[in-house]
């Protein structure tokens, strides 16, 4: 086929921009749009509409499964709002071998349909090779002995387990350890029967750490486990509804519309070529102790949710590893090698050190990394950090806000107004009720005796920064510099002081300055620019590629959350008051006349003074 067949006036990538002995894998790697192709693909083949937070968290997820922190995902919400359709139609692009949808299978199930029987060592037990009649008795022995010693394993590892239905509370029970990350390896043993009607004990390993998505988290024991992860709630409101019921019309008017084409063979093949990449990668976060700083740290599962923050952050970098920076480390690593005295079958063995080279590759995570993370936490850090669903979170934020800025104590009733006021879906006292409850679950909204009438109760807001888990990491970009770049590569250099440390723009690039890949890669200031795309919904246009924007939106900082960034941008150092006042503008964000007017609030309350020379400092 000609190079000028390559592309078809349809498809998403023109491969006619091959060059001769790059491969496929390696060039859809390093197009920088391949996450927005894949997730516009989605939505227009797929038939997955709007969502792009479960779209990008569910693929994010998939991913994970090849790497050493894989993560779970808990999609929660009413039903029929599409927690199923969307993790189906986006697996899809996976190798269909690796993700087990599952549904309240017993333990028994789980183990005849996804264990193998193996040997002592490892080796696959076929009952084809079963001793006939006319075999000896010693072989029949032998047989016999390998069997008794067999083992069931299961080998979770690089798996997807999507879970359909709430896992039945024995296999719930049997997977929670691996599912939490507890231990690699567990063993079981579980009496079975035989095809006689007898009973046999059988030795069950799981191995291995999955990615899991949980399409419902009805079950007490299931939630238990979702702080072991991330949860969402796909989106809810009439313009989903509306698109997926133009999805429908689609599928019915043009079937063929959705028939699997090449673009989608293109990213199929894409996903199982990349997981074969990520074994010779390793991959670092510069930022990480800068930002653990920033990070909320109310509650003891602060710990764990920043483990997972932090694993999106190596997905995202794992999944554009060809665009990303990279630190080399090469070294000699002591070997030992066997061989016959002579070179003769005969000959004395002996043993030889000897040394290899090798080279360790360290993909590095940067802010276009945290940007894109950033955005995905702003949606699901309130599911996450609650566990309340996303519809009891729109009924907080739609109806009980808006009614305590009015009046401090409320009934259920003026809740239930005020709701079917501004919802589309109206719902019943009874149905506001149990929202009431689990807020004040959360510890977001309290029930206590009206002072008019003890028989009847009144709400009141207890919410706060401290317990709502709204996080302060987003006023981190502004705040990491050179200078903590540099104390980064000063500690890897340290590290690895007795081998080569280079670093590379890419994995195909040439060596580069730490300065050049500042400037490049982790300047926040270049990605921190409010643009009009960002301050208006972006609209898609024919042949656009869209998709989930990675850059968050800047939201106006309160002034103790301005503060704490101005002091980590500015240290001690003095610094200019045109240069204050900049920074409070641009990352507060503030109007000129706001900006001054808080300069002067902190000149008074004594928070920073002028010295001699006319410069600002902090006290």
């Amino acid at each position: 086929m000609d190079a000028s067949e390559e592309k078809t006036c349809d498809s998403l990538f023109d491969l006619t921009k091959l060059k001769n002995g790059v491969k496929l894998g390696h060039f859809l790697a390093t197009d920088p749009e391949i996450l927005a192709k894949f997730m516009k693909h989605l939505s227009t083949k797929g038939g997955v509409r709007r969502d792009e937070t479960s779209k990008n968290m569910i693929f994010l997820t998939a991913v994970s499964k090849d790497t050493k922190n894989p993560i779970n995902l808990f999609m929660k919400g009413p039903p029929s709002v599409g927690k199923t359709y969307i993790t189906i139609q986006t697996l899809k692009y996976f190798p269909k071998e690796d993700a087990w949808k599952l549904g309240g299978l017993s333990p028994k199930a789980l183990i005849h349909g996804f264990g193998i029987l193996v040997d002592e060592k490892d080796e696959e037990i076929d009952f084809r090779e079963k001793p006939g009649k006319d075999t000896s008795e010693e072989e029949k022995r032998r047989w016999k002995e390998r069997v008794e010693r067999s083992r069931y394993i299961i080998d979770l590892q690089g798996k997807i387990l999507v879970f359909l239905e709430a896992p039945h509370i024995e296999t719930y029970n049997m997977l929670r350890p691996i599912l939490s990350h507890d231990a690699w390896e567990i063993s079981y043993r579980f009496t079975d029967k035989t095809k006689t009607g007898g009973l046999r004990t059988s030795h069950v390993v799981i191995r291995g750490w999955p990615a899991c998505i949980f399409c419902t988290t009805e079950e007490k024991y299931v939630e238990d486990l979702a702080t072991r992860g991330f949860s969402i709630t796909p989106e809810m409101g009439p313009e989903k509804y509306q698109a997926g019921i133009e999805v429908i019309g689609e599928r019915k008017a043009h079937p063929r519309k959705f028939h699997e084409d090449r673009d989608f063979t293109l990213l199929q093949g894409y996903f199982r070529w990349l997981k074969n990449q990520f074994s010779s990668l390793n991959v670092a976060i510069p930022s990480a102790e800068d930002l653990a700083k920033h990070y909320p740290h109310t509650y003891a599962r602060s710990m764990r949710d920043y483990d997972h923050f932090s694993a999106l952050l190596e997905i995202s970098a794992l999944v554009h590893y060809a665009q990303r920076p990279v630190e080399v480390v090469e070294r000699e690593e002591p070997t030992i090698e066997t061989r016959r005295e002579d070179g003769k079958p005969e000959g004395k063995v002996v043993m030889r050190e000897n040394t290899k080279h090798v080279e360790e590759h360290t993909v590095l995570a940067t802010f276009k990394d945290l940007e894109y993370v950033l955005r995905l936490w702003q949606e699901a850090e309130e599911t996450t950090v609650t566990g309340l669903p996303g519809h009891i979170l729109s009924f907080y934020h739609a109806a009980v806000e808006p009614l305590a800025e009015q009046v401090a104590l409320f009934d259920y009733e003026q809740l239930t107004q005020r709701y079917n006021e501004v919802s589309d879906a109206k719902k019943s006292s009874d149905t506001i009720r149990k929202w009431v409850d689990y807020l004040c679950d959360v510890g977001w909204l309290n029930k206590e005796p009206d002072p008019s009438d003890k028989r009847k109760v009144v709400i009141r807001v207890i919410k706060t920064a401290e317990n709502s888990g709204y996080s302060r990491i987003r006023i981190f970009p502004a705040s990491f510099t050179l200078e903590n770049l540099r104390k980064w590569w000063d500690e890897e250099k340290k590290i690895s002081e007795n081998n080569l440390v280079v670093l590379k723009e890419n994995l195909l690039g040439g060596e580069a300055s730490l300065e050049s890949l500042y400037e490049t890669h982790f300047r926040s200031d270049i990605f921190l620019e409010l643009s009009k795309a960002e301050e208006e919904p972006a609209k898609e246009k024919e042949g656009e590629i869209s998709g989930f924007r990675e850059s968050p939106i800047i939201q106006r900082l309160s002034d103790g959350e301005l503060i704490i960034l101005l002091k980590a941008r500015f240290g001690q150092e003095p610094f200019l008051q045109s240069d204050l006042e900049s920074a409070m503008m641009k990352h507060g964000p503030r109007s000129k006349e706001e900006a001054e007017s808080l300069r002067e609030h902190l000149l008074n309350e004594g928070s920073m003074f002028y010295t001699p020379e006319g410069w600002l400092q902090w006290v």
